[in-house]
């Protein structure tokens, strides 16, 4: 049994699978290595976030969402407080800190908390409230859907990129 807070030399396979046992019970052993490292199976660090795929996705989004959130934003509070770069902002910054949030929650719980992040991104860019804001995403979904029907229509399919 090892002792908390003391260190053992682990070699072999041993060093890839290292569980710490409390000096209090006499449970299974913890193992950290899979809640607290950052190093992958080589030793090389990884991060719980694919880059690659958060700066597709980054750009994927902009392109399909912005144009879409910008006009229903244009429709509920008007030209005047719905620009097109607040749209990008909005599209850029929601998915960054989805991608970031998603990484390390799950459950409904957080994607409730993520639709919450998404409204108040829209909240604090278009300048308006939390109900014009809902008002401004439930527009948003309904005008991506026709843009993807209509482009379904003659040929071009956008969920092929999602589902």
């Amino acid at each position: 049994m090892v002792a908390v807070g003391r260190r053992r030399e682990a070699t072999g396979t041993q060093a890839e699978n290292l569980a710490v046992r409390s000096r209090f019970s006499d449970s299974a052993p913890i193992n950290f290595n899979n809640v607290f490292s950052i190093y992958g199976v080589r030793g090389e660090k990884t991060l719980p976030i694919n880059l690659d795929a958060l700066v597709i996705n980054i750009v994927v989004s902009t392109i399909i969402v912005s144009p879409a959130l910008w006009l229903s934003g244009r429709l509920v509070v008007g030209k005047e407080q719905a620009k097109f770069g607040d749209a990008v902002l909005t599209v850029v910054v929601g998915t960054v800190i989805g991608g970031i949030f998603g990484a390390f929650f799950t459950g409904v719980i957080a994607s409730i908390v993520q639709l919450v992040i998404w409204l108040g991104l829209v909240r604090h860019y278009f300048e308006c409230g939390w109900i014009a804001a809902l008002g401004i995403s439930i527009l948003a979904v309904i005008l991506f859907i026709i843009v993807a029907v209509a482009l379904g229509l003659v040929g071009i399919t956008l969920f092929t990129v999602f589902f």
